[in-house]
């Protein structure tokens, strides 16, 4: 399947997903799409292992919780929030050093909350993990104490953003 993007969204610079300036973090890219779907593609290392050649379950979920909560910015680039509920089936255990992808999109949304839900699909388009997340919409002043926003929500210059990504 192909997904069509639109934009490249913002990178943190200490987030442990998407993090650029985190030496543990895993500077993940994500993009909306044509479809009002986000989605990223990415090679997870050994650093990250549970069991022999398998991501940790906390990372798993930590990767679905981020996309999930981005989905919001589709609409809102500022639109920030936070997690109220995470609900994550774990399907078939997902391989490091191998690409994976992680979509979402949004289920239901008001003026308070919205719904989303995602999954990790592995290279050979089998569904590894699934979530469901409910997320309280929010602003960055109530979620943070950084001094400014652009100190640590920025739009990464360097990296290459593609047309489509295809599973």
């Amino acid at each position: 399947m192909e997904y069509k993007i639109t934009r490249m969204q913002n990178n943190s610079s200490m987030c442990i997903v998407c993090g650029l300036y985190n030496d543990f973090g895993l500077k993940i890219h994500f993009f909306e799409t044509i479809n009002n779907e986000v989605i990223c593609k990415t090679n997870i290392s050994d650093m990250y292992q549970s069991y022999p050649d398998r991501l940790h379950g906390g990372m798993i979920c930590t990767l679905l919780d981020e996309i999930l909560g981005r989905v919001n910015m589709i609409n809102n680039p500022e639109g920030w929030a936070v997690t109220a509920a995470l609900d994550t089936r774990y399907i078939k255990p997902v391989p490091l050093n191998e690409e994976i992808f992680i979509v979402a999109k949004t289920t239901r949304d008001n003026r308070l909350l919205y719904e989303a839900e995602g999954s990790i699909i592995l290279s050979d388009g089998s569904i590894a993990a699934k979530s469901h997340g409910k997320y309280v919409k929010s602003t960055f002043d109530k979620i943070a104490d950084a001094d400014t926003l652009h100190s640590v929500w920025f739009y990464d210059k360097s990296y290459e953003v593609p047309n489509s990504i295809i599973i």
